[in-house]
């Protein structure tokens, strides 16, 4: 049993001689210092006013939680709301350089052409009408629609055809599939108008 112990306690401290061994080795020439945090990739130009203005205005829902509504101390909140927030931060270093601008699913593309807003996060399908109006992001959040009825009930018919298969844009814009109806594109982008 001594022995035993005498064998675990040498491979314990040769063990940790050369854990101690590796993290004192110099580090290649070309390798970053440990703890450097890795190189930020430059981000597109901002659209001149909202450089100038140094801030920006975005549309978002006010009635639609959990993406975009008014808490219960009358501020901005949900989903969309925080990618916005983040959109400040990256563009001018604080989350507090954006302005809420409510709106509806009605309002939506008319305040981006009419310039009262830059930019639309709430909850905006990609339909290839939309497409020729305005440039949308790739999507950031995707759900599919589903009808519920309680298990005892029987559908009265039967669909002829499978539903068509969600689209959304490829990187070029270009839909990944044909949508045969708006039903058939559930996917969440941004609505972005840019004048830069």
């Amino acid at each position: 049993m001594k022995r035993l112990s005498a064998v675990v306690i040498v491979v314990a401290v040769a063990a940790t001689a050369l854990a101690a061994w590796g993290l004192a080795a110099p580090s290649k020439p070309d390798a970053a210092p440990a703890g450097a945090i890795a190189k930020k990739k430059k981000l597109p130009p901002l659209p001149a006013a909202v450089r100038q203005r140094k801030q920006w205005i975005v549309g978002v829902k006010c009635d639609t939680p959990p993406f975009g509504y008014i808490d219960t101390n009358g501020r901005n909140a949900g989903y969309d709301v925080e990618i916005a927030r983040w959109f400040a931060r990256f563009a001018f270093g604080k989350a507090s350089k954006v302005k809420f601008e409510c709106v509806t699913t009605a309002s939506r593309i008319p305040a981006l052409d009419a310039k009262r807003v830059d930019i639309i996060i709430a909850t905006i399908s990609w339909f290839p009408d939309r497409a020729q109006q305005i440039t949308f992001s790739l999507p950031y959040y995707a759900e599919t629609g589903r009808l519920s009825r309680p298990a005892s009930s029987r559908p009265r018919s039967s669909p002829s055809r499978a539903p068509p298969l969600p689209c959304w844009p490829s990187r070029t814009g270009a839909p990944t599939r044909s949508c045969t109806t708006r039903a058939s594109c559930p996917t969440t982008c941004f609505a972005i108008r840019m004048c830069v």
